[in-house]
């Protein structure tokens, strides 16, 4: 008998406060940071810093799996499911369109001198295949990975997709990061599809939006004492790793790493599993605030030059109040009936 899986409907007002927490921390290292304790700093720059996009793109993975209806485990072959897709995939790419309108303007005025049809040719070309800002490979690795997935999850046992795909991150952590596998970037680069940035979207972004997907479909199940021991487990070796690069000199071979998506997994179900009783309405604008601050903040790096004292925690809570407060008047306008384009940009 075929039995359709349903789906659940929780509170999850928790991991919208993290995602604000961890959009700062990432707005933090990328335009002021100053940090005199090693300790300190190897948590917030190495541990935290960095588990942040990985936190995002596991979301993204929870959440849209979330609204798919499967069928002996595997995405049921339904218009309503393909349309979903499309949906999702139209609004990260309005998403990500319209921030490349305004970093276009940013890159015009940094480069006045560029002739104009020259400087849109070159930009057009970076905003297909690279970004139009470097860490904007987020929001391209979503636009990317989501397609594959549903492709995958609709031909394939979910068992299986959350296996090969993981896999595929190893393998990429082994090959780059430590060097242990004989793969080298170009055979990455040929596997990956497109060359430059766009091999992240394989064997980073891929695997960690199945990170969401495994929360989903399998961690409800696993006792909470377990997901708690498991994250202390996984930090620990994490922090081992951290430290063992930086001592070797490598800091600059990596930016995630093999624990990372472990560290997202016990991190989302341990947040998904508590039912913090807080204003809804809050939360929804805090997530999508925290998409606003990863798009705005490397515009911001000039801002902080003035305002910041160049102190980790008076900087972080200068930083909160400079992107919070018209970030939340942005949302608040996008509700207006003229100004409802103002979604594009969350």
């Amino acid at each position: 008998m075929n039995m359709i899986e349903k789906k659940a409907s929780s509170n999850y007002n928790l991991i919208d406060i993290f995602k604000y927490i961890f959009a700062l921390i990432i707005m933090q290292y990328h335009t002021s940071i100053c940090i005199n304790n090693y300790i300190v700093n190897i948590f917030v720059v190495w541990i935290f810093n960095k588990m942040g996009v990985p936190f995002f793109f596991a979301c993204t993975g929870f959440f849209l799996v979330r609204k798919f209806e499967f069928e002996n485990g595997k995405i049921k072959k339904s218009p309503a499911n393909f349309k979903m897709v499309l949906h999702y995939e139209k609004r990260i790419f309005l998403l990500y369109f319209s921030w490349c309108i305004i970093y276009g303007f940013d890159r015009y005025f940094q480069f006045r001198d560029y002739e104009g049809y020259h400087f849109l040719k070159d930009y057009l070309y970076e905003c297909i295949f690279l970004g139009c800002h470097y860490h904007f490979w987020y929001i391209i690795g979503i636009l990317v990975a989501v397609p594959i997935l549903y492709i995958e999850l609709t031909f394939l046992k979910t068992q299986y997709v959350i296996i090969f795909n993981l896999l595929l991150y190893v393998i990429h952590q082994l090959s780059g990061t430590y060097g242990v596998l004989p793969f080298n970037d170009k055979v990455l680069y040929v596997l990956g599809v497109i060359s430059g940035w766009q091999w992240m979207n394989i064997y980073v972004a891929l695997p960690l939006i199945t990170v969401g997907v495994l929360v989903y479909k399998y961690m409800s199940k696993v006792n909470s004492i377990i997901k708690i021991l498991s994250f202390i487990l996984f930090l620990t070796l994490n922090v081992y790793e951290v430290l063992t690069l930086l001592n070797a000199g490598a800091w600059s071979t990596f930016s995630y790493l093999l624990t990372t998506p472990f560290l997202a997994l016990f991190t989302l179900s341990m947040l998904s599993d508590i039912k913090l009783n807080a204003n809804k309405t809050l939360c929804v604008y805090l997530r999508k605030i925290s998409t606003i601050i990863y798009c705005v903040h490397p515009l911001l790096s000039p801002l902080y030059s003035v305002v910041g004292v160049h102190s980790f925690i008076p900087d972080i809570l200068i930083g909160a109040v400079i992107v919070t407060v018209p970030s939340f008047l942005l949302i608040w306008l996008s509700q207006k009936k003229y100004l409802r384009f103002l979604q594009y940009f969350y």
